[in-house]
């Protein structure tokens, strides 16, 4: 039998020479593999350890690529492979063992099932070959990203971004880390840098640098270096360690010139779970440290907030889930500066000139009189407050009825913002274990609803919250001020709330609807803002709503009110936000063959299973034909 006649005619393509070059070029990447190599592969830095995977895989890659092409090549030409002249190729024929080996690819491909089958395989390596390459160029030159995680891991907070959009000088983001093999250090770097990508992905005026602490070993070029970075101070390794945020310009010669910078040590970039009692969970909060440090570069001015005390308001220092240290933290984080005043020890009570907003926390006393007038004579000159009017009562002795504990202030709010105080509490109605009528504690967030009407609270339309059983507001007419809503009872479930002074009461309250929070904005007596500026007031139903035991919780917008509304108060309204992503600080934790086995499960194991799919639906189509 002549084998050569089921052969088909040879093929003029270049194959071959690709073939050849992609042969040469695996050779080079392979000595250079072997070459550049570090002595201890498992110390080497990481920029060490991905050079020599790339020539390693790129190497192998050509390799195997060169070989089939070759091999496919000379199927269709054997004669690419001899180079003999054509009539001694003749001679050869009937002699050469070696001859008629190559010639069976070429009876294999003279069918054409053989042939679609050998291009359904090249279709399916060549396809694995550019998804695998593909993944490697966008994991390191990342040209789009969309974010599907739920809780929004991978984006930046709508108020970070809000912050670098309006930049008008360059920011850097100077890392000093080692790329060590420590694992906590590991993951540190890859959250600094992924969050970075964030930063610069949102503003132009972002940039980013990263100083390896183990690559420069020389101390004079070690200085230099950090020098040429423009960090001074203290440059031993545990002083370095972290993220250094620096506000600059450009030179003529292109170069980054510091003006300002901020230093965040590691553990500024942790931060403790605030639903954990212990304190021991922690999650990576570098976003609010680092925005948290742009901010403070930014602003000049720093606005000052003042907590009243004296009265038995809750503590600006407490860590316990009833005190205000979590709202604290995150005013301060925002560069805010938060004092405490108490009228009280001062012989003349007067609010001082710096207060860009006073925070009364639910006194249980009632204020002085010279005491209500230092906060008449603020508010009345465009000072700002807010009032968190927790609903406060006391029994009377006598009757044993309750009565309500007037602090001064709801006469103040009233008279002139139009926020009347109502003496009652508003409850959620339910059963009881035996189906009887009774009184929850909190106010579901689901019968909650923000007003989608103020700069404050429109934000957070659609969003929860959470209160606990809270003062009803109501609004009056007020000469020369604009009173709103912020939040209040949904519609449609007004059914399920009543109000009463004497929770105890078994009788019936009033129903709703019910106002929860106000704010108002006072003018002047002509009704002009003119050169004073107006004096906003905001006032909340409940202490509760601040305290770290609500605001700790993130799946509410407790939190984002407050910052919007403290926002608000001081004339900021560009920096009001909407709800915050839920960043889950859970954490997946497996052993080191349980990683191996998730790296096998997902390469090659999910396109050996494709693959495999894929052959058995051919040999079913097969079968059925």
């Amino acid at each position: 039998m002549d084998l050569r006649k089921h052969a088909p005619e040879a093929s003029k393509s270049p194959l071959g020479i690709m073939g050849l070059i992609s042969i040469i070029l695996a050779g080079l990447f392979l000595i250079g593999y072997l070459i550049l190599a570090p002595e201890n592969l498992e110390v080497a830095t990481e920029a060490e350890q991905r050079r020599q995977l790339f020539l390693f895989w790129g190497g192998s890659f050509l390799a195997c690529m060169g070989s089939g092409i070759l091999l496919f090549h000379v199927a269709r030409d054997p004669h690419f492979a001899t180079g003999a002249d054509p009539a001694l190729r003749e001679k050869l024929a009937g002699a050469s063992l070696a001859y008629r080996v190559l010639l069976l690819p070429r009876v294999f491909l003279a069918h054409r099932r053989a042939r679609g089958f050998l291009n359904a395989a090249l279709q399916i390596v060549l396809g694995l070959a550019l998804f695998v390459l593909a993944n490697y160029l966008f994991a390191r030159h990342e040209l789009w990203r969309i974010d599907l995680t739920k809780s929004q891991v991978f984006s930046l907070s709508e108020e970070s971004r809000l912050l670098v959009g309006r930049l008008e000088q360059p920011v850097r983001i100077l890392t000093i880390l080692p790329e060590s093999t420590n694992e906590r250090d590991r993951n540190l770097l890859r959250e600094i840098k992924t969050l970075a990508a964030q930063y610069r992905e949102a503003s132009s005026r972002i940039e980013e640098e990263f100083f390896d602490t183990l690559s420069e070993r020389d101390p004079v070029a070690r200085e230099r270096r950090l020098a040429e970075l423009g960090v001074t101070g203290d440059l031993n390794d545990a002083a370095l360690m972290g993220v250094i945020v620096q506000l600059g310009r450009r030179g003529p010669d292109g170069s980054f010139r510091v003006e300002q910078s901020k230093r965040l040590s590691t553990s500024d970039l942790w931060a403790g779970d605030p639903s954990d009692p212990t304190g021991r969970r922690t999650f990576f909060s570098g976003e609010r440290a680092i925005s948290g440090a742009i901010l403070e570069l930014l602003d000049d001015d720093q606005p000052v907030l003042y907590f009243l005390s004296g009265h038995g308001e809750a503590s600006i220092g407490d860590m316990d889930p009833q005190g205000l240290a979590f709202l604290v933290e995150r005013l301060r984080e925002r560069n805010f500066s938060v004092k405490t005043l108490n009228l009280l020890e001062e012989q003349a009570p007067a609010v001082p000139e710096d207060a860009d907003l006073l925070v009364v926390a639910g006194p249980r006393s009632p204020l002085t009189k010279s005491e209500i007038d230092a906060v008449g004579l603020y508010l009345k000159g465009g000072g700002d407050m807010l009032y968190f009017a927790e609903p406060r009562y006391e029994p009377v002795v006598t009757t044993g009825s309750l009565e309500w504990i007037d602090t001064g202030l709801e006469t103040l709010v009233r008279d002139r913002y139009g926020i009347f105080c109502q003496d009652q509490i508003v409850f959620v109605l339910g059963t009881d274990a035996r189906g009887r009528r009774a009184k929850t504690a909190d106010l579901a967030g689901a019968f909650l609803d923000y007003r989608p009407r103020h700069p404050i609270s429109l934000p957070l339309a659609g969003s929860r919250v959470w209160i606990r059983a809270a003062r009803s507001l109501k609004r009056i007419p007020v000469l020369n001020c604009v009173t709103e809503d912020l939040l209040g009872s949904r519609e449609g479930y007004d059914g399920q709330y009543e109000a009463q002074a004497d929770p105890r009461s078994p009788q019936r309250g009033a129903p709703g609807p019910f106002s929860l929070a106000m704010a108002a904005e006072a003018h002047d007596a002509t009704g002009k803002t003119g050169p004073k500026k107006p004096s906003r007031v905001v006032v909340v139903g409940d202490l509760d709503f601040a305290t770290t035991a609500l605001l700790g919780n993130r799946s509410y917008t407790n939190l984002e009110f407050l910052l919007n509304t403290v926002q608000w108060c001081i004339e900021r309204q560009e920096r009001v936000i909407g709800k915050v992503p839920v960043k889950d600080p859970t954490v997946l934790i497996m052993t080191r063959e349980q990683v191996i086995r998730v790296e096998l499960l997902a390469f090659p194991g999910l396109p050996l299973i494709a693959i495999a799919l894929g052959i058995l639906a051919w040999a079913i189509r097969r079968r059925s034909s």
